[in-house]
């Protein structure tokens, strides 16, 4: 089940509470569903997110949308230095662009 970005969204502090969001973790689960949020930007919807179970995260907090050129560069700088999702210092390069490394023109 794909959960969209405007749910992850809903997840802006602790105090707050997301029943939507929580209600369609819930029914995934009950359905043996894997789940993919999309959209995450931010290191408090990655913990909320797998701390409720979901198995599959997409959006910035990872990486901005790139072009197979950069990608290519993307991935082969990121299988010798992988991204941990406890490392708060990488959580924040990674928002900035500075751990995805541009591709240079020859």
């Amino acid at each position: 089940m794909k959960v969209d970005q405007e749910f992850a969204r809903t997840i802006s502090s602790q105090e707050e509470e997301t029943p939507i969001l929580d209600t369609i973790i819930s029914l995934a689960h009950r359905l043996n569903l894997k789940i993919v949020a999309e959209g995450v930007e931010t290191a408090r919807q990655l913990h909320y997110l797998t701390q409720h179970g979901v198995g599959y995260i997409q959006g910035f907090l990872y990486a901005k949308p790139m072009d197979n050129e950069n990608f290519t560069v993307w991935q082969h700088y990121h299988a010798k230095h992988p991204f941990t999702p406890d490392d708060e210092h990488a959580m924040t390069n990674s928002l900035e662009g500075k751990e995805t490394p541009k591709s240079t023109s020859a």
